[in-house]
């Protein structure tokens, strides 16, 4: 089975410079553009720079732990779970003998709304969004200040010593603005950095704006410019609540100075690494997965089941602990990326580079993925959950033991417990028990028979162990050779259902190569809904299939069980391959299932783009040949977006 989760999130962000090779793009946001891309640039502003493009991407885990609970998703160890992003054709060049590192972040991001990945011009600042610097924006937020200075004389603004002053503040840092008429030091005592405008020589109120403007812009923190002569506007280099203002005490002149807001900035939230980039979890081997890329045309494929299962479990839950889903991080490796000379810590107010120091020194420019805005329904960024939910009961084809076989004499019997035709799980602590006994006149006769356990030691029962939500296996060996058995199954001491068994023997007969097969999907419907799980029955024959007079008498004839198949999914007007056999994963989540009455799978269609007509396509495992061989035939269905 598979079930496929599309990200919520993705964005790319960048320290590369802009076209004019001196600004660095590191407020770049990409949130909404449909594709997402990766690459590193050694050595293009100078003999030594640095630029870099990492990958964010988030996921709906809250959705993948609510279809664990409700049995849509097996419990952990039953189930992987794959990281799928599809290259995007490019006209660039492409980096080969790459290789790409996952990382799960461990601080909440915004995906934001910015498109453009060629100038990079679409900035967070005044908008949602993550970029290379920082890791969220929240707008809205008063950010530039207007002084108006209505009073000629200085003596307004209280000259000399004094302890009324503006409060000017730059994030947590705060600066007391205050007039003195000459060189005198400012007040002592005073929470804050003290700033002094000499209005010694200032006549009029233009004056004074003018040597305020001076005093504020001398402050690394602030920028500051005279407006209509008397006005200054003030505006912080950090961004936020930096330049919010208050008066302390009163001026000789109450309204010598008037402070307004003229317009709203935003917040900015620094990632918590000091060279920014992302904050990245590589503690654990739960939190690294790599995959490399030879010719750089791949797309990528991780199974990243530890990571997910941690994700599932929630923040400090359980054991080993879960972590809270902020999604992943993907980059190139530490070596791969480009080489920055500088060994020193950098200030967190230096988030420009990334300081590797051991990096390369050549460029792998550029590998570029489908992000989830893209038009393409099957090239989205995804988690795919994939389990093998096949049931092969071996019921209709039984083997009795043979010294000519070893494992192929295991044979696996089901018992299905529907209550009021669903599935239900036993509400007993008493174990769930098969035994075999021999056949007379279609019931149950004599004695039970000796039976091998999957230990191969001889039993009269079997314990059956619990698969999933009303389904039990038991893994058997016969030993008489009966060509008509009965299963009996019990509940403790409670007989509770009798099934019949067909035998077959194993040896050594001769067939023919290559046989060939006539298949047809018994209820098969013209169109289905994106909602719906449906199961579809396959009958399959011999091709050069002889009947008997008795079986032309009978109203069907009887089907071919294939022990190992599996099918696929294609698009039937562009034959886009819409899921592929999963033949080599090892999980076989195309595999078909079979019981006494034939083969038969289920097919989630909400894998399906809706509106377009897709067919099923199936392939035979040939064991002889060792290898899976594509039937001819093919079965198209359509699915509506409307269920009406």
């Amino acid at each position: 089975m598979i079930r496929i989760y599309t990200a919520s999130a993705d964005n790319t962000i960048v320290n590369t410079f802009k076209e004019n090779l001196t600004t660095r793009a590191t407020a770049s946001n990409t949130g909404v553009a449909d594709i997402l891309e990766v690459y590193s640039i050694y050595g293009r502003q100078s003999t030594s720079s640095q630029e870099l493009s990492r990958i964010l991407i988030q996921f709906p885990i809250t959705q993948i732990a609510n279809d664990r609970t409700t049995g849509a998703v097996p419990a952990s160890g039953s189930v992987n779970f794959y990281l799928n992003l599809y290259n995007a054709t490019t006209s660039k060049t492409v980096p080969r003998n790459m290789t790409l590192v996952i990382n799960p972040l461990y601080n909440s991001w915004q995906e934001g709304v910015g498109l453009d990945l060629e100038e990079y011009k679409d900035d967070t600042r005044g908008n949602e969004g993550s970029n290379w610097v920082t890791r969220a924006d929240t707008p809205g937020v008063e950010q530039i200040i207007n002084y108006t200075f209505t009073e000629d004389a200085a003596a307004g603004y209280a000259t000399g010593a004094g302890l009324n002053y503006v409060k000017l503040y730059s994030g947590t840092t705060r600066y007391n603005v205050w007039f003195n008429g000459g060189p005198d030091s400012a007040p002592t005592g005073v929470e804050g950095t003290a700033v002094v405008v000499d209005i010694s020589s200032a006549g009029n109120k233009e004056a004074v704006a003018t040597a305020f403007r001076g005093a504020v812009n001398a402050l690394s923190d602030f920028t500051a410019e005279v407006s209509s002569g008397n006005v200054v506007k003030v505006t912080t280099v950090a961004k936020g609540f930096s330049t919010m203002s208050s008066i302390q005490g009163t001026f000789p002149t109450s309204d010598a100075i008037t402070i307004e807001v003229e317009q709203k900035g935003s917040v900015e939230t620094p990632w918590h690494s000091v060279s920014g980039g992302g904050d990245f979890l590589s503690s654990s081997a739960d939190f690294r997965f790599e995959q490399t890329f030879d010719s750089g045309l791949e797309n990528l494929n991780v199974d990243i089941t530890p990571l997910v299962e941690r994700w599932i479990k929630g923040a400090g839950a359980g054991s080993p602990p879960g972590i809270a889903n902020y999604g992943v991080g993907i980059k190139l490796t530490s070596s791969q990326e480009a080489l920055n000379f500088s060994n020193q810590v950098k200030a967190s107010s230096d988030k420009s580079t990334q300081n590797i120091p051991d990096g390369a020194t050549k460029s792998y420019y550029t590998k570029r993925f489908f992000a989830r805005g893209t038009q393409y329904y099957f090239k989205r960024p995804t988690i795919e959950a994939k389990w093998n939910s096949t049931r092969r009961d071996h019921r209709a084809q039984f083997h009795i033991s043979s010294s000519l076989a070893s494992t192929e004499n295991i044979n696996d019997i089901y018992f299905y417990n529907y209550v009021r035709g669903r599935l239900k799980t036993i509400p007993s602590s008493d174990s769930l028990t098969v035994s075999i006994y021999s056949s007379s006149a279609g019931i149950p006769t004599n004695a039970r028979l000796k039976i091998k356990n999957i230990s191969n030691v001889l039993v009269d029962s079997v314990t059956a162990t619990q698969v999933e939500t009303g389904v039990y296996k038991a893994r058997l060996q016969v030993m008489e050779n009966l060509s008509t058995m009965h299963d009996v199954w019990s509940l403790g001491s409670q007989q509770v259902h009798t099934g019949t068994i067909s035998t077959t023997t194993l040896g050594t007969a001769v067939h023919a190569r290559e046989p060939s097969y006539r298949l047809n999907i018994t209820n098969l419907q013209n169109s289905y809904t994106p909602r719906q799980v449906a199961r579809f029955n396959l009958y399959v024959r011999e091709k050069n299939w002889n009947p008997t007079i008795y079986t032309k008498a009978i109203a069907s004839a009887p089907t071919i069980t294939i022990p190992s198949a599996s099918y696929r999914v294609v698009r039937e007007y562009d034959n886009l391959e819409a899921i592929s056999h999963d033949t080599g994963s090892g999980v076989l989540a195309t595999g078909l299932s079979y019981d006494v009455s034939g083969n038969y799978f289920d097919f989630d269609m909400s894998l399906l783009e809706p509106d377009y007509e897709y067919c099923f396509k199936f392939a035979f495992y040939d064991e002889e040949l060792d290898s899976w061989q594509e039937q001819n035939e093919s079965f198209k269905f359509r699915v509506n977006k409307n269920e009406y």
